[in-house]
């Protein structure tokens, strides 16, 4: 699903799911030289998970499927902040 979304210009995926684990997967649009290992990397800490990846896409997840909403939240914060300042950008 994020490789079909992430084929249109200037977009960015987050997602998550799960019942008594979290799986998240965030990815961008080509033409987006944010690094998306900084969203994942701020999302799982919150929770209790980790995750890795390209500067396009990561995958991750948690122990705290409750802490979704929350991660989801730090995600995006992180990657209006790249996409305000590029200090987040990468070669795509």
């Amino acid at each position: 699903m994020a490789s079909e979304l992430t084929g249109k210009p200037a977009t960015v995926v987050l997602l998550a799911s799960g019942k008594d684990s979290l799986h998240l997967v965030f990815s961008r649009s080509a033409d987006l030289g944010v690094d998306m290992r900084k969203a994942m990397e701020a999302a799982a800490r919150m929770v209790d998970g980790k995750g890795g990846g390209k500067p396009d896409v990561c995958q991750g997840g948690g122990k705290n499927p409750a802490g979704a909403g929350d991660a989801l939240k730090e995600a995006e914060k992180v990657v209006e902040a790249m996409l305000r300042d590029d200090r987040g950008q990468v070669d795509a």
